[in-house]
């Protein structure tokens, strides 16, 4: 958690109680002002206008990772702060003056729905699964309408903020399941300073001419200097057919000579090559 001396606005996508919401609180603690938005796209711009910081998913343990993040990233000239995985449990929750043999419904997240598949199948067969654009939505959605009949899937954030009934927690098939989450500003400018060593990372998007080599020929200014690749992820170039640009992840601070010296070799390699900063890896409680 980072502590800050002043209440900045903060976005993040969906309602409040949503995941997103959990992490912003993972990282920036309860000393900020909170900004839901409805989608990816309102929360990046959300950035140039009274928000200072965001926090977006950009990895899910399960599904892999969220294309639409990282596209934004390249159209945006913002900077990655930082990071948090947090970890992914569903509760089962119904309105206040309900009880399980009412519901008919389960409403959520189509990704949070397939999330707990084997719990629906052994204790909500009948039901019919409502797909909703958020999980802390369909929360909210059962409490403004006071649905006595429709469960939803969600975190347990959410039923307390809508005062719901908790029925069940961990009700993913898959308790490791995680959503990495990362910090963004539009200035860059953090209250933390980088030091050297493994536990930094750094994250850049790059492009190379089309042709056999050049891709390899850039991830080499990194294996010739022993710099541990973290991720690269592949996205299409807007408007050039089969073309790539590159997400990059690898460890490492702009401020370690190597480093500095791998990512000045790298522009020399690449025809763009746009740096979104160094950061402190999240360190998973032990």
């Amino acid at each position: 958690m980072v502590r800050l001396n002043e209440k900045p606005i903060v976005a993040f996508q969906g309602e409040l109680g949503a995941f997103s919401h959990s992490a912003v609180l993972e990282f920036f603690g309860k000393n900020v002002r909170l900004l839901p938005l409805p989608n990816l796209q309102e929360v990046f711009d959300s950035l140039s206008g009274n928000a200072r910081f965001a926090v977006v998913p950009i990895e899910n343990s399960r599904s892999g990772d969220i294309g639409e993040t990282i596209d934004l990233l390249q159209v945006f000239d913002y900077k990655i702060i930082g990071e948090v995985i947090l970890p992914v449990r569903q509760c089962l929750i119904i309105y206040k003056d309900s009880d399980l043999g009412k519901i008919r419904k389960v409403m959520s997240h189509p990704q949070a729905i397939a999330q707990c598949a084997r719990f629906l199948d052994m204790y909500g067969k009948g039901w019919q699964r409502v797909p909703a654009y958020d999980t802390a939505g369909a929360v909210k959605m059962i409490a403004g309408g006071k649905l006595l009949d429709t469960a939803a899937i969600a975190s347990e954030l959410a039923s307390g903020i809508y005062g719901m009934k908790l029925i069940k927690t961990g009700i993913e098939d898959d308790p490791n399941n995680a959503t990495r989450f990362i910090a963004i500003s539009k200035t860059g400018t953090f209250k933390m300073k980088l030091k050297h060593g493994r536990y930094f990372k750094t994250s850049m998007i790059f492009q190379t001419v089309h042709r056999p080599g050049s891709l390899v020929a850039a991830l080499g200014c990194l294996s010739e200097r022993g710099i541990n690749l973290l991720k690269i992820v592949s996205r299409p170039i807007q408007g050039k057919h089969w073309e790539y640009s590159f997400y990059l992840e690898f460890e490492g601070s702009v401020e370690d000579r190597n480093c500095d010296e791998a990512i000045k070799e790298l522009e020399t390699r690449t025809t763009h090559l746009k740096l979104l900063g160094s950061y402190l890896q999240h360190q998973p409680a032990t």
